[in-house]
């Protein structure tokens, strides 16, 4: 009993990690960084066909497990809806071998910080 409801806590524990905790060492900036070869957007494809950052490179979250390889061995500036989908979308491109070095979130005037 006691053994089961600590694997259930733990379960829950990552779940809430992996969409809640922020990326702390990923800088939010405004425009795509001077060191970032490409621009990802990760935010769904209506959304961000009604507000296009162009140029960009368009593959939803939902879809990066299948599609990550346009992107491999690049430095990637992401661009996101909101905080949940930039900490799992960061968070699977690391995952994949793919070097984040800043992401915006679309809407949002960042000013060099760290995380959201």
């Amino acid at each position: 009993m006691v053994l089961t409801t600590v694997l259930i806590a733990i379960i829950f524990a990552a779940i809430i990690y992996k969409r809640n905790f922020p990326i702390f060492d990923v800088p939010c900036e405004k425009e795509k960084a001077d060191r970032a070869e490409i621009t990802l957007d990760i935010r769904d494809y209506n959304v961000s066909d009604k507000e296009p950052m162009t140029p960009s490179v368009n593959i939803p979250v939902a879809y990066l497990n299948r599609n990550y390889q346009e992107v491999l061995g690049k430095q990637v500036h992401v661009i996101a809806s909101n905080a949940i989908e930039k900490n799992v979308g960061i968070r699977m491109l690391r995952k994949k071998g793919i070097e984040v070095v800043s992401y915006s979130l679309a809407g949002c005037g960042c000013s060099g910080r760290k995380s959201v």
